[in-house]
């Protein structure tokens, strides 16, 4: 069976030390590179709570130049969001 290809990934990102070190194994392992590179990767972080995550990533990650996507996720949740 032929392996799919993966163009795109949308990452959950909570500044949490699980989403700052998947977005370099997506590179690494996946060889996503020029994906992450290209605005192909949505990083969806909530911004009505304390944690700011996208401020979050960019202070952890400044040597990692990843566009991130600015989607405020709507109050029923994520699910909610990609379904309709």
């Amino acid at each position: 069976m032929a392996k799919k290809s993966i163009k795109k990934v949308v990452l959950a990102y909570s500044g949490g030390l699980d989403t700052s070190i998947i977005l370099k194994w997506l590179q690494d392992e996946l060889k996503m590179g020029q994906y992450l590179l290209n605005e192909n990767v949505a990083c969806l972080y909530d911004r009505m709570g304390k944690n700011n995550a996208a401020k979050i990533y960019r202070e952890k990650n400044s040597a990692s130049p990843i566009n991130m996507n600015d989607i405020c996720l709507p109050e029923d949740g994520i699910l909610d969001y990609f379904i309709n």
